[in-house]
């Protein structure tokens, strides 16, 4: 199994641009590379930076998008429209557009300018963004890992805490939330007198034996 991690704490369209670079590197068999320490991109990342653009922002899509505009030469509203349609960054779009002739290193120059939630609140977006980024926040782990979790839980081989640190949410919140969708663990019968002595024998504490009756109880036995 393979996992790609990312940051949380990176905005929704780098975390998508990460995850897409990071399945460039599975599908294009790269293995382990480490990266250069002048901060240069090895030819292994460029390709995967392009894989990643190449599948977020489609040649053919971005290429109609811009053909249909109402203007001759897009701005950097158009370009943004385009980066928030595509679910990516401006720069990201920038360089697409420009790889592909749409726009010149002049006018992708001149295109640039505020990323993120200055962006976002800037076209119109923001209060969508300022959820988007909440959400990106939070935990998400694999699907599998969760999906045999969950089984796990109902099976009543782990309890609700584990299910709870895995979403990143409260123990309560995560327990209502599998209570609502009907997920509950198995219910332990208890049949038959609990051993007690044996229970604390177990843990090295002798259990104390009980005391003797008085004698005119034992009398009236």
């Amino acid at each position: 199994m393979t996992i790609s991690v990312v940051n949380t704490s990176d905005v929704p369209e780098r975390q998508r641009f990460s995850l897409a670079h990071e399945l460039g590197h599975v599908l294009l068999s790269d293995g382990v590379a480490a990266h250069r320490l002048d901060g240069r991109r090895t030819p292994d990342e460029r390709r995967c930076d392009a894989f990643a653009r190449h599948l977020l922002a489609p040649a053919e899509g971005v290429r109609r998008w811009m053909e249909c505009l109402p203007v001759t030469e897009p701005g950097r509203r158009e370009c943004a429209m385009a980066a928030r349609h595509y679910g990516v960054s401006l720069p990201v779009l920038l360089i697409q557009c420009r790889e592909l002739g749409l726009l010149t290193e002049t006018q992708a120059r001149k295109t640039q300018g505020p990323t993120g939630r200055a962006l976002a609140w800037t076209y119109g977006w923001g209060p969508q963004y300022v959820v988007e980024c909440e959400a990106a926040a939070r935990v998400r782990p694999p699907r599998r890992i969760m999906e045999r979790a969950v089984e796990a839980y109902r099976a009543g081989r782990i309890g609700v805490r584990a299910i709870a640190a895995l979403s990143g949410a409260e123990p309560r919140t995560t327990e209502r939330e599998l209570e609502e969708a009907g997920i509950r663990p198995p219910e332990v019968a208890l049949t038959g007198r609990v051993d007690v002595r044996a229970l604390l024998a177990r843990r090295g504490r002798p259990a104390q034996r009980a005391a003797e009756p008085p004698e005119d109880e034992q009398e009236r036995r």
